[in-house]
């Protein structure tokens, strides 16, 4: 009889030790599945170099038979690169450009995180400016365009911010008449006030608003593609540091102010 329960108790330990393997091995092997899916999934956007519907995606996979419908949805897809987003955050593989839609992360514009020195931006209007130092998006004259290289959890941020809520309040999203352009500059300059002693050699952006055009300095600060958006009425001038100094003596020149 005790040789019998001893049987039993073998017998159960024997089966639980077997069911812990295959549960090890089941999650193994479906993490080691989520990697070669994000493989495939980095390579399928580069190859197609733009963002792309998980949806899409999950038909390319199937069509390329590298998945089986029978065992995969196109959710599948949408949650692997989710989950990847979610854990690495800026250090992951993909970004979501809007709700369901992925890119490869070195796409993504970083935003002002990835500015060497915040803009000192000198913004000008008429025949007056300001200079804005701050760690904000106030140099960019279209958010419509802005709001696009966002992803969906970026613009989400980005939305409580005081200088959205400000910019939607005042209706100055976008920069593009007259009227838009004096409110935004003279809201600013009531917070942002002309600053004799300011180091004309810290300026590295200008945002003028009388030609619909910006200038920055590629060797004082890197915002990535955030400057090169594609703004519908601002044209965006990349210069040296020496080429920039010289439009900085032409603003001083003609405002002969600072």
């Amino acid at each position: 009889m005790k040789e019998l329960s001893k049987s039993i108790e073998d017998g159960k330990k024997n089966i639980i030790t077997t069911s812990l393997e295959i549960n090890f091995n089941m999650i193994n092997n479906n993490n080691e599945k989520k990697e070669e899916l994000k493989s495939h999934i980095y390579q399928i956007l580069k190859n197609f170099n733009q963002s792309l519907s998980s949806k899409q995606i999950y038909r390319y996979l199937v069509r390329k038979k590298i998945l089986n419908p029978k065992y995969y949805t196109w959710s599948t897809i949408y949650d692997i690169i989710r989950e990847e987003i979610k854990k690495n955050k800026e250090k992951s593989l993909f970004f979501e450009e809007k709700l369901g839609i992925f890119g490869i992360r070195e796409w993504e514009i970083k935003e002002i995180k990835s500015i060497i020195y915040y803009p000192n931006a000198l913004i000008i209007f008429e025949d007056q400016y300001i200079i804005v130092k701050e760690k904000t998006c106030y140099f960019i004259p279209e958010l419509s365009s802005y709001f696009k290289i966002l992803d969906v959890d970026e613009k989400r941020d980005y939305f409580e911010t005081e200088e959205f809520k400000w910019r939607l309040k005042n209706n100055i999203l976008n920069l593009n008449n007259r009227q838009k352009k004096e409110k935004f500059f003279f809201i600013l300059e009531k917070s942002y006030l002309k600053n004799k002693d300011f180091d004309n050699s810290d300026i590295n952006l200008i945002l003028d608003l009388n030609n619909n055009q910006i200038y920055y300095d590629t060797e004082a600060i890197t915002i990535d593609k955030i400057i090169d958006l594609s703004y519908d009425a601002y044209d965006v001038l990349k210069l040296d540091s020496k080429d920039f100094q010289e439009k900085i003596k032409y603003y001083l020149d003609i405002y002969n102010t600072i």
